[in-house]
């Protein structure tokens, strides 16, 4: 159960990447630097490169998890 956690807490991260990538390039991107953009910036990138670590570290796990549904999905009984 935890590592299905962790996959979950992975996804929405990615997510929320991809659906705020827009508005943190018109944000932060396209005005001058300063220490909140700095922040907010590293903020992001650090929780970002966490989730992908995370999901590495976790990936023959993953893909042993991934055999054994396929496994159970085409063998109910």
């Amino acid at each position: 159960l935890g590592i299905l956690l962790t996959m979950g807490a992975i996804a929405l991260v990615f997510f929320d990447y991809l659906i705020t990538f827009r508005q943190e390039v018109r944000t932060v991107w396209q005005r001058r630097p300063s220490i909140v953009s700095i922040l907010i910036v590293s903020t992001r990138w650090c929780l970002l490169f966490e989730a992908t670590t995370s999901l590495y570290s976790y990936g023959p796990l993953v893909s042993c998890l991934v055999s054994l549904s396929a496994e159970r999905l085409a063998d109910p009984l």
